[in-house]
């Protein structure tokens, strides 16, 4: 049915929530969708040439007694609240040296709109409104006025339109020309959707800051790049179908002030905001929703500091992994950073659910590597490690940061790795013993020196036979150190393996990353900074933990049960080493003593459809039932950045604490009710959400 085996061809092995970080230069293997970024402003701009004047010149006369009404009432009584144009007038005049309007003003502007009114008659809309630039210079607040009994007339039309109001020959304080920029929507064809979306786009606008302005930032369905921009980072197939549910527009944020100015204006809008910066999220959360959602993308940030000094580097959260390996061997080649084997992985996502990669067992997660942090939080500040506190520090190591703010840059403490390190990769059949070298497998990885690293993949191949299948085994490795002393420590330790020195690769660090995501070891090591995977396909995940070794005549069964559903495939990365030593408690992130491997569950297809979909997705599920008496118990765990949707899934209602605890208890056991009391404290009102966010503690009256 299009399934496939993919070893370690397919590069989503650490699925992650992304999140994003500051303006950062653009790099030479910058895609085309990025390139696409100035679209936007161009249609902006083309779209404040078009104006309906016929239409607008009816709408001024057919709502001409609204401004009656406005003479004697203040704009809060007659739209309800007060506008964002109103505060923004009053700010703007409420210096000492501003002119406020009399009465005589307000007679004038009287007889201007009458002159206005009978100009339509005959003129051209836009040629006739210029003549009000007279009256920007020598009262503000009055050509703010007027927009505003504009915006009240207009306050039911269907079709945006913008009105700008050039401030050629005004003098330098005049603010309020900056106002003319507004919707006009008709009210005989109101659609809400179009004006809530044009009143948040306002907002967005309003909320960042003039040297760095978002228009060019933004992508709404009607703009040709939109399909481009929302599919160039999503990595599972199973959400990128004509009927996935598309968000309200995409943020591809240039700068933190457009961080700000999404959370702000969301709250605001009551829009559900999905971060997104590499999209390995396995199920879509970072860019899929059932409610109306809109992305905020921050692909483009991703700034990449280095300083071998101090043996640290600042890594914005858009950066990929492969980016950040590339970017610290130019500086050294005798440093590396403990995290995933998957270059195209965001780097926000992967350090904020814990980060976990081929050195863990010498150096621990990336988390545990972590020293610093910035993020901007659900009031819109901006926040260092200094000034969130280490409460919420501890949070976003490994507590997925999504539910906490949005986290624009780690900085990261830098490991020593040798110049020259080993890899191998050894696959043995069921006819070629493989279940008494995994046997032995389990007993040695996880105890092994911890220089090095042997993660087991086990998957259904076909037999010597004609039509038969059988289990194979493939043992890939990551060391520390020359060949010689491997194949002198495994002749020692695990000599079952049969490891010989022709098995072996000597290489640098950085070329290692190459032989782990299957790409030739003698490609350009530019080849990293590709930010689109190899390939691309469906896919279902799924994780365990397995704290006692499993008998032979266990694995025997698993073997039979793989046999039996053929396409499915198991990963076994080890524990044990600096992994042990770290406290339960020391991050989110609990998995630390005790535990043997970790389990990741695979199912790969290539062919579209629900039928085919549900086939695969239940494959893993019946494996995964299988496996019950193998792996941890009370609870079941599993890895947060394995986002598994079977373990649970949040409404954000009335029942979130109650939901959010069978999968918040699996991925983080008792660190579980520390992160719900942070979340609690910096979001009450669970605005950073997701399906498997952390929830707040349920309410209760005193």
């Amino acid at each position: 049915m299009g399934a496939f085996n993919s070893d370690r061809s397919f590069c989503v092995s650490d699925a992650v929530v992304e999140v994003g970080g500051e303006l950062v230069e653009e790099n030479a293997n910058v895609t085309e969708v990025e390139a696409t970024n100035t679209s936007l402003k161009r249609e902006v701009e083309a779209n404040e040439e078009r104006r309906e004047e016929v239409m607008l010149t009816t709408i001024i006369r057919q709502k001409f007694f609204f401004f009656f009404s406005f003479l004697s009432s203040p704009p809060s009584s007659l739209t309800g609240a007060t506008s964002p144009s109103w505060n923004a007038a009053n700010a703007a005049t409420s210096s000492s040296n501003r002119r406020h309007p009399d009465s005589s003003n307000r007679l004038h502007l009287i007889c201007v709109l009458f002159r206005l009114l009978f100009l339509l008659r005959d003129f051209s809309f836009p040629t006739h409104l210029f003549f009000f630039r007279e009256y920007s210079s020598s009262s503000p607040l009055l050509l703010a006025l007027f927009f505003f009994f504009v915006r009240i007339v207009s306050h039911r039309l269907l079709h945006p339109h913008r009105l700008h109001l050039t401030s050629a020959g005004a003098d330098e304080d005049v603010e309020p020309v900056a106002l003319a920029e507004l919707t006009v929507v008709d009210g005989s064809r109101m659609d809400s959707a179009s004006s809530a979306h044009h009143t948040f786009v306002h907002c967005l606008v309003n909320h960042s800051e003039p040297s760095h302005p978002i228009t060019s930032a933004i992508f709404t369905p009607t703009n040709t790049s939109f399909s481009s921009v929302l599919q160039a980072y999503i990595r599972n197939l199973r959400f990128n179908t004509s009927t996935t549910r598309k968000p309200y527009l995409i943020i591809t944020a240039l700068h933190v002030s457009h961080v700000q100015a999404a959370i702000i204006c969301a709250q605001k809008h009551n829009l559900q905001m999905k971060i997104r910066s590499g999209g390995h999220d396995y199920e879509g959360v970072s860019y899929v929703a059932e409610v109306p959602f809109f992305i905020l993308d921050m692909f483009n940030l991703r700034s990449i500091e280095v300083d071998i000094d101090t043996e640290t580097a600042w890594v914005q959260a858009g950066a990929t992994l492969g980016e950040v390996y590339y970017r610290i061997a130019e500086k050294s080649k005798t440093h590396g950073f403990p995290a995933g084997v998957c270059p195209t992985v965001g780097v926000g996502g992967h350090i904020s659910g814990g980060g976990y990669g081929n050195m863990m067992r010498k150096y621990g997660l990336s988390v545990d590597n972590v020293i610093d942090a910035q993020m901007v939080d659900v009031q819109g500040r901006f926040l260092d490690r200094k000034s969130m506190g280490e409460d919420l520090f501890w949070a976003i190591r490994g507590g997925g940061g999504a539910s906490f703010g949005v986290v624009l840059a780690y900085k990261i403490k830098l490991v020593r790795v040798p110049e020259t390190v080993t890899v191998f990769q050894v696959r043995r059949t069921l006819e070629q013993n493989a279940t008494d070298i995994v046997y032995n497998w389990q007993h040695v990885a996880p105890t092994i020196n911890d220089d090095l690293f042997i993660r087991l993949i086990i998957d259904v191949v076909n037999g010597t036979q004609n039509g038969t299948k059988t289990v194979r085994a493939s043992f890939i490795a990551l060391f520390l150190g020359d060949s010689k002393t491997l194949v002198s420590l495994l002749n020692e330790k695990f000599p079952q393996l049969g490891l010989r020195q022709s098995d072996c690769i000597e290489t640098s660090w950085l070329r290692s990353v190459l032989f782990w995501t299957n790409i030739n070891i003698t490609e350009p090591v530019e080849i990293l900074l590709d930010r689109q995977p190899q390939s691309l396909n469906y896919l279902k995940r799924k994780s365990d933990y397995v704290k006692k070794p499993i008998s032979k005549e266990g694995l025997e069964g698993i073997w039979k049960k793989m046999i039996e559903l053929v396409d499915t495939i198991l990963y076994f990365n080890p524990y044990g080493g600096r992994m042990a030593e770290i406290p339960s408690t020391a991050t989110p992130f609990p998995h630390r003593a005790g535990n043997l491997w970790k389990v990741q569950y695979q199912a790969n297809w290539n062919e579209p459809g629900k039928e085919v979909a549900d086939y695969f997705i239940n494959l893993t599920r019946i494996l995964h039932k299988y496996m019950t008496p193998f792996v941890s118990k009370n609870p079941r765990e599993a890895f947060f950045n394995y986002k598994d949707l079977d373990l649970g899934i949040n409404h954000n209602g009335k029942n979130s604490y109650a939901e959010g605890k069978v999968y918040g208890v699996e991925y983080y056991k008792d660190n579980f009710n520390r992160l719900v009391q942070i979340k609690t404290k910096v979001d009450p009102d669970n605005f950073f959400r997701n399906e498997q966010s952390i929830p707040t503690l349920p309410y209760r009256k005193n």
